[in-house]
């Protein structure tokens, strides 16, 4: 007797561990249980990202032509001068028509870099003094200040012609979130198709992913424009790296969280 009750006093923790507070039993999350592939699942793995990308090539040149209209209707109001051109860019093994604003960056004036100094010099001490909880957000304000003490060093002690011009960004921005948009379905394919959602909500995601970027990139690449034509060219280096194409990560990243937390059955 007393050893059955040793036994059941060993149990009750453990058992304990898998309730919640309110008694119900917790599920191990879909992450850790182990993955069954059926014939269904490596078709929803294979024909999904395929069904997307179809739809992207069938889609581009109006996209593109989409794009440009937006451009052409934004430029006046923005103040930027000149007009909107097309610039064909490679990526191997594909050509791009891809739109950009003519206006052409300055080069920073002494005023640009007296201001970039004191505004690089307050996201440092902005950083440092953030702690605790705040922490992430300094160590990232500190990383921003950092690149831009680069830019800020090169155009005070540099004479040479910079390397890119407000033309050539636009297109390479562009053309680089181009190629994050196909790579895309392919990305969520590998990372949320592979669960045994219902087929509706691999299609949502997937959809709803698609939409957002066609809309994100060209007003991205609108609100680089503005800000190096109207900061100068001092800021280009900032934007590229920071606040360009990985920015389209985080949305990736971000849709992807969201879709995760979807209920197997389908509710939110």
């Amino acid at each position: 007797m007393a050893e059955r009750l040793d036994a059941l006093r060993r149990r009750r923790p453990a058992a304990a561990s898998e309730r919640g507070f309110r008694g119900g039993r917790i599920m191990p999350h879909r992450a850790m249980l182990r993955l069954d592939v059926s014939r269904w699942l490596l078709v929803d793995l294979i024909a999904l990202p395929l069904i997307f990308l179809l739809a992207f090539f069938i889609a581009l040149d109006p996209l593109l032509a989409t794009w440009q209209s937006l451009f052409e209707l934004l430029r006046a109001p923005l103040g930027l001068p000149g007009g909107v051109a097309v610039r064909v860019v490679e990526i191997w093994p594909l050509l791009f028509a891809v739109p950009h604003f003519t206006a052409i960056g300055r080069w920073p004036s002494q005023t640009d870099l007296i201001v970039g100094w004191w505004l690089t010099g307050g996201l440092i001490l902005l950083g440092t003094f953030l702690r605790g909880n705040w922490a992430p957000a300094g160590y990232f304000l500190r990383a921003i200040a950092f690149i831009q003490v680069t830019a800020q060093l090169w155009f005070t002690f540099s004479t040479a012609d910079f390397s890119y011009s407000l033309t050539t960004h636009m297109s390479g921005l562009l053309a680089n979130c181009l190629v994050i948009l196909f790579i895309a379905p392919v990305a969520v394919g590998g990372v949320y198709f592979i669960f045994d959602m219902p087929l509706w909500q691999k299609l949502l995601l997937g959809t709803l992913m698609a939409l957002h970027l066609m809309v994100f990139i060209p007003l991205l690449v609108v609100v680089h424009a503005w800000i190096i034509f109207r900061c100068s060219l001092l800021t280009l280096p900032l934007l590229s790296l920071i606040f360009g194409p990985l920015l389209l990560i985080f949305v990736f990243v971000a849709l992807y969280g969201w879709a995760m937390s979807w209920r197997d059955g389908g509710s939110s």
